[in-house]
């Protein structure tokens, strides 16, 4: 299954979507628009930095 990473947002800043399913022969249509949505997260500094990629692959960075 196709999937899409989302990079370079902004903390606290409303972000809305529509999706493009295509078939065997490239037709299609877009969704309608989704609510809002936010991702929101920290941005830590200073102390110790680890880096750490989990089981599924994402990259996690923490501060102690």
């Amino acid at each position: 299954m196709p999937s899409a990473k989302v990079t370079g947002t902004t903390s606290f800043a409303d972000y809305t979507f529509r999706i493009k399913a295509v078939n065997q022969q490239g037709e299609g249509a877009w969704s309608m628009e989704s609510a809002p949505a936010q991702f929101n997260y920290n941005i830590a500094t200073g102390g110790t930095e680890i880096t750490a990629t989990r089981a599924d692959g994402t990259l996690w960075k923490t501060h102690k």
